[in-house]
């Protein structure tokens, strides 16, 4: 059976390395590599090629959504795990839609994100238990309303920029 593997994007190092500690026993986990931000997390990533990244939203000089992005775009069989504390919907919405396959709060105990991290690499979606009802019920007024996100409105390249002023 092969392992897992692995890409730990997150802008706190204890944190990366808790959650290296909590993987490290899990006989079908292998952490590649560890990041701390958005254009490391790329580079990593494109070099590594894991399976899954655990991605962080706020990283600096690339917020975790423009990374998904931008990694999906390039490389569409590696999955991105969001493992955050923003429990607003919203962002759930943008995680999901910038290619996210699972939303899960740092907040989690070790054996849900062990399970997320299973679901997603194979090819399941996982949200949450926590939050997956509110996601969804703002989900279904936005499409009923058709809205769009402002983020849908711009290139690639121009969240790059807005990332980088902001």
């Amino acid at each position: 059976m092969s392992k897992i593997k692995i890409l730990i994007a997150d802008d706190h190092k204890i944190l990366r390395q808790g959650i290296r500690s909590l993987l490290a026993p899990q006989p079908d986990f292998e952490v590649v590599g560890e990041t701390a931000d958005g254009p490391e997390t790329l580079k990593e990533t494109f070099k590594l090629k894991p399976d899954v990244v655990l991605m962080d939203i706020g990283m600096p000089n690339l917020n975790g959504f423009e990374a998904t992005r931008q990694i999906k775009k390039k490389l569409p069989e590696v999955k991105v795990l969001i493992l955050t504390m923003y429990q607003d919907d919203e962002y759930v919405l943008q995680a999901l839609q910038s290619g996210a396959s699972g939303y899960v709060l740092k907040d989690v105990a070790v054996e849900e994100l062990v399970t997320a991290i299973r679901a997603v690499n194979n090819d399941q979606y996982y949200l949450s238990p926590s939050i997956s009802r509110t996601v969804i019920d703002a989900y279904l007024r936005k499409t009923e309303k058709g809205e769009r996100e402002p983020s849908e409105l711009l290139t690639a390249r121009e969240r790059e920029i807005v990332q980088l002023i902001a």
